[in-house]
Order: C-alpha cells, then structure tokens, then sequence
C-alpha cells in the first residue's frame, strides 16, 4: 500500500470503428501492474545550521558568542559521509554479501568519480572504535539470555596479534636506526643499509598469514525467544580461549563436538548440550561411501526416526498445542525409548573388533557424549540440533567467501561486530539498513551504559529514523544549479 507508483498512460493507436468508421469513444481503461526497481542513487545532504548573535553587544567585548544550532552529533561528523550512506555500506558488506572492491564500482558518481573503497574502510573503523558501548551491551544483553547456540569458523588474519607485535617493534627498531644514523652524522645509504638489514630479520620471524576464528553465539530469552546474536574474532579456539570467551555464563551452551566445550563445561557452572547431526554424520559419510553399508544405514535409521518425531512434536508445539510443560513430557514420553533403543545398539557394537576405523569413530561418538546428546529433552527452548548457530555461521562464511581475509587485527573485530548488529536485527525481525543507520545518526550521545542499552535492536524506535530515510529517498536535483558540488566534509557554508 505504501509502495510509490509511477503512472504511464497509453492511448489507443487507431481511434475510429474498424467496422463504421465512426470515432470511439472512451468507456474506461484496463490498468496492468508491473514493477521495477529503480537503482540506488547519490543524494547530496546539505545540513544548513542557523547561526545567531545578540546585535546589541560589539564583536570586540568577549562577550558576543555565536551560537550554532545542534551541531553534528553522528559518529562521522568532519567527514563528507552521512550516517545512512554507511549503514548502506555495511548492509550490503555483511547482509548481502559484496566485498568492498566490488561496492567501490557501485557507488560511482554521476561524474564518474568512486567512493575508494579504502575510504569506506576507515569510515566503517571510524565509526567502529566509537562504538565500543554498544558491544560491550550486546555482551551484558547477550549473558541475560538462558542458552547460547554457538559455533566457530576460521577466518585467514593477514596480521596476527604475533605478528602486529613484531611489527610494533621493527617500527620502533627502524626509528632508533634512523635516529642514531642522523646523530652519528653516517651516509645515508650505510643507514638505508641497516634498515634494509633489519627489515630482513624482521620479515624472517614475522609468521604468514595465519588462520584464525570466528565465534558466533545466538542467544534464547528467557522467555524461550529469539535474543540478539554476537560475533566474536579469536586468535585461536583452544580449551583455554573457550573458558575464557565463556567467562562466568551459567546458562545452557549447545555446541557442536569440540572438545574445548564439554572441557570448559567441568570447570565452569553452564550447562553442555551437544548436537545430534554432528553425532550422525560419521555414519551418514560412511554411506557417502559406501551405500550398501548395512550397520552404518542402521545407524542413521535410528537417528533418523528420532529427527522425524521430534520434528512433528515440535511443531505441535509451535502451533499451541502444547504449554511449555506439556511440551516438554510428551517429548520425552515419545523420544526416550528411541533413545534407549539407539543406546542399546551403540553399547552392543562399541567393543566390536573387527569394525573399521569410520564405524568405530560413529559409535564411539555419541557413547563417550550420551549425557549431553540427550539433555535437551529437559528444556522446552532446546532442540537435538544446534542448527541455529549453523545457520548464523553460514551467513559469516559466505560473506568471507568474497571479502576472503580480514588486514588487522581491528579489522577482524570491526567485521565481527557489524555483523552481530546485521544477524541480531534479522533474527529480530529488524529492518537491517534502518537499525544502523539509526545508531550511526545517535550514538554520539550515548554516554553511560543505559543509553548504549537504549540502542539494542530490541530497544529502539525507529519511527524517526524511517522519517529521515523516506527524505532522503524523496529528494530532487536543484534545477538552477549548474557547477557540480564539492564535498570537503565539515565547512563554513
């Protein structure tokens, strides 16, 4: 209802009888709809400040301020960047998908210049590292919530922490060569030489570039709904980070089979789920292999029958047939004997000899992870699967697939943060370009921590921010203007 619509009218080509000759005459009109998209635009926001002074005081006496109305409160003011060209920038980078060389050859002005897509870089960094409040909310929101799905992937760091360090000290090696060099008055290509020499060493340890992680969390409410989703870039994922990156959490994690969750869940007070898929596909590969296999297409019958009848109990469920308590008994009335029975069959097969190798890592995978394949059973908000954190890594992965690596170390983190607010706003059914622009135009007034909370995707009101978007859209050339504009950022007129 709320779409634009542009009319285009026709008129009939022959406007007399075919039969009489006589003239037609209009009876109405047959109206077809069609639609379009109309690309994506420059519009040149101009932001006229009123300035006043009192008249009745004289320049000269100290006293006869300017007074500027509200200056520029975004996290981009001094730049020539609007907060709602930023938020396009990064939707399209993390949403959709388009690294920011192929964005660099979308966004062309009419006179063929290009946003460079270095400048969209250190725009989105400027931005980032003044918004530090809100992801130190979304991590106070996201340890409220009573479970996290949670997965990991790699991500390529062509600047490691180990070898931004050595960077750091070959800058400060080279510097103090240059300055001896010039104090002790030597030819300049003797201290090009040992520059040259050091940066030899330095390039002899200095490691490659070198794989490092992406963690995803996709939190569930209280409440059993759907909270906000938060990336985090790790150096590594060994048992020690894990512990670390879980903290004090005392919630429900469910994962995936890596060792570092169920080590980290003795130690810590949260509770370890594990995920059904990840225990049957051994045996879901060996038939890749192997079709004919018998005891691994039994293996996977049985799993299987449990995906099927949970699936049809949950979506009961879902369509209110059961209260959470119901729910969760009529679960374990039907799924639990399915399990003793898959129980029975792992324990009789486990000692088995004569197994190969791919069968015994089947069976001996959801034996030595039994407890936490079946704890979901107790939770109504748990399901066997952790396929929401599936879902919500594959978002990261494909994006990665064409923007391939992160620079820094602060790029990584920058990447990881715009994408929990992107997930967090479509698992919150959040529209994604207006969220961000929405923070980008006001979190330069945030100051303490109930502000940056008021800036959470489930906090806000948009109402305003959607107001500024359609004047945007709606905006028209000047048609007197001639010269082409100049966009220096921050100026006097």
């Amino acid at each position: 209802a709320n779409s634009p619509v542009v009319d285009i009218y026709h008129d009939v080509e022959k406007s007399n009888c075919e039969h009489c000759g006589s003239e037609l005459s209009d009876i109405g009109e047959f109206i077809e709809d069609k639609v379009t998209f109309v690309p994506s635009r420059y519009v040149v926001v101009r932001h006229h400040r009123k300035q006043q002074r009192c008249l009745n005081c004289l320049p000269d006496e100290g006293t006869n301020k300017i007074v500027t109305a509200s200056l520029d409160k975004s996290l981009l003011g001094g730049t020539i960047c609007e907060p709602s060209l930023l938020a396009y920038i990064i939707t399209h980078k993390m949403q959709l998908g388009l690294p920011l060389y192929r964005l660099e050859q979308k966004l062309v002005f009419p006179d063929k210049q290009k946003i460079s897509r270095q400048l969209m870089s250190s725009w989105s960094l400027l931005a980032y590292n003044q918004l530090k409040g809100l992801e130190k909310a979304f991590e106070r929101e996201i340890n409220k919530a009573i479970m996290w799905n949670i997965d990991e992937t790699s991500l390529i760091n062509i600047h490691s922490e180990k070898k931004t360090k050595l960077l750091i000290e070959y800058e400060k090696d080279i510097l103090k060569i240059q300055e001896d060099g010039f104090k002790k008055k030597l030819p300049e290509d003797d201290i090009a030489a040992m520059v040259e020499e050091k940066k030899f060493e330095y390039l002899k340890e200095s490691p490659n570039a070198r794989n490092c992680f992406m963690f995803v969390r996709s939190a569930t409410n209280q409440d059993g709904s759907r909270g906000l989703v938060m990336y985090n870039y790790a150096e590594n994922r060994t048992n020690d980070y894990i512990k670390e990156f879980i903290g004090d959490y005392h919630g429900i994690i469910q994962s995936d089979g890596l060792a570092g969750y169920a080590s980290a869940a003795k130690d810590k007070s949260f509770t370890h789920l594990g995920c059904l898929i990840h225990s049957r596909r051994p045996a879901k590969n060996i038939l890749r292999i192997s079709p004919k296999n018998k005891v691994a297409k039994e293996l996977v019958d049985m799993y299987d029958k449990i995906f099927k009848e949970e699936k049809d109990i949950r979506n009961a469920y879902k369509e209110g047939k059961y209260n959470s308590d119901q729910y969760v008994k009529i679960r374990k009335i039907i799924l639990e004997p399915l399990f003793e029975k898959l129980e029975n069959w792992l324990n009789e097969r486990k000692d088995n000899s004569i197994l190969s190798p791919m069968m015994k890592t089947a069976i001996n995978y959801p034996v030595d992870r039994w407890e936490s394949l079946t704890k979901f059973m107790d939770y109504p908000f748990a399901d066997s699967q952790n396929n929401e954190a599936e879902r919500r890594i594959k978002n990261f992965v494909l994006g990665r697939k064409a923007f391939l690596f992160s620079n820094t170390i602060l790029g990584a983190n920058a990447t990881a943060f715009y994408y929990s607010l992107v997930e967090s706003c479509k698992a919150l059914e959040i529209d994604v370009n207006t969220y961000l622009t929405h923070v980008l135009l006001n979190a330069g007034e945030a100051k303490t921590e109930e502000d940056w909370d008021n800036l959470l995707p489930m906090n806000v009101n948009l109402e305003a921010t959607s107001k500024y978007l359609d004047k945007m859209a709606s905006a028209s050339a000047n048609p007197e203007r001639t010269e082409s504009y100049i966009l220096r950022g921050k100026k006097k007129r």
